[in-house]
């Protein structure tokens, strides 16, 4: 049972890549790379995290996310500062620039999601709504269970 729905979670997983996510990378291709987009919406949830922490998200070595960092600082997107407990650990953030270029960024692939979406019918929409709603009810708890394993 699980196979059966493993290759057209994969087959979806795919399309969204190839149709969404590849053309949304390639809008902030000229500002920001595919890597230092995903470690801006890393920091926009997490708010601030520790080097250590980020490049584990990241699923990279802390060597790896540091030149990653040093750009986004340049671009004034991310800060670092020092723990207040421990001056060794250099954390990061969001700055205000930061949070304005991702909300940008979400109103640009939100404009370019509708107009896809116009293409179809009304009860085609209402479908794909519902269909949405629920694999993202089932994804979540799948996430939820993940972490509580990890733990």
């Amino acid at each position: 049972m699980n196979s059966n729905i493993a290759e057209p979670l994969f087959v979806l997983i795919s399309i969204l890549h190839r149709n969404y996510m590849r053309p949304v990378e390639q809008h902030h291709s000229n500002f920001v790379t595919p890597l230092q987009l995903q470690t801006l919406m890393i920091l926009q949830q997490k708010t601030t995290l520790p080097m250590t922490a980020l490049a584990n998200e990241l699923t990279l070595t802390k060597q790896l996310v540091t030149p990653v960092i040093d750009k986004l600082v340049k671009k004034g997107l991310v800060q670092r500062e020092s723990d207040s407990l421990d001056r060794r650990i250099i954390k990061v953030r969001l700055t205000s620039e930061g949070y304005d270029f991702l909300n940008s960024s979400r109103e640009g692939v939100l404009n370019m999601l509708a107009n896809n979406l116009k293409q179809l019918d009304n009860e085609s929409l209402l479908r794909l709504n519902r269909a949405l709603n629920e694999t993202i009810t089932i994804l979540t708890k799948l996430e939820s269970s993940d972490q509580k394993h990890s733990l």
